[in-house]
């Protein structure tokens, strides 16, 4: 256990967003200067993967999940389906062969590089993960991100997607609870974000 650090000792919490705090710190929402990425495929949508195989269940078991959620993407079009740098030559394997066989619908991006830098390649409103970071950094530019924690969370608890499911709602996000919620018109963000609060630059925050 940690000692608690008191809170005359921190001069404020820098966020994107506005959120509820349990210390008494001054909060800086900073300013979205960030691009915002122009969307073609209205209906199209981008699954980023996650090697959550190698801590959270079987690789059969992600698999069997993952069929599921794909299943359902046959509403968005286009539909990519991008590899973590991390994945098993084992689950690419499957995913080449089992997934396409099954879903030819899908489209396959082998491309290792972040998601952030590559995204103007897949010009789509919709980006679809477990918990994956690229979700909170695209959704800054613009797109639509379906996280699917709660989902996976009912099939493979762990007090981690917990923790995901609270730090979402903290920002106003949410996140499908079944399956039949993933697809076009999903909207994450039903109550919007109070933006009449100010917002500061970091430059600005940071007195630089």
């Amino acid at each position: 256990i940690y000692p608690i650090m008191d809170d005359s000792l921190f001069s404020g919490i820098i966020s994107d967003f506005w959120v509820v705090t349990k210390r008494e710190i001054k909060l800086f929402a900073i300013e979205n200067k960030m691009d915002k990425v122009i969307v073609s495929d209205k209906k199209g949508a981008i699954f980023l993967n996650e090697p959550i195989y190698l801590y959270y269940s079987s690789e059969e078991g992600y698999i069997d999940f993952l069929i599921q959620i794909i299943a359902q993407c046959e509403v968005f079009a286009p539909f990519h389906f991008k590899f973590h740098p991390s994945d098993s030559e084992s689950f690419k394997k499957v995913i080449k062969t089992r997934i396409l066989d099954d879903f030819p619908f899908v489209s396959l991006c082998n491309d290792e590089n972040p998601i952030e830098s590559i995204i103007e390649s897949f010009p789509v409103k919709y980006v679809i993960s477990i918990l994956s970071v690229g979700l909170h950094n695209l959704m800054l530019r613009g797109l639509v991100p379906i996280y699917l924690n709660k989902i996976f969370n009912k099939q493979f608890h762990n007090i981690s997607f917990d923790a995901v499911e609270v730090n979402l709602k903290e920002i106003g996000c949410e996140s499908p609870s079944t399956i039949q919620e993933i697809r076009p018109g999903f909207n994450p963000f039903k109550k919007k974000q109070d933006d009449l609060k100010s917002r500061e630059s970091i430059r600005k925050i940071l007195r630089l």
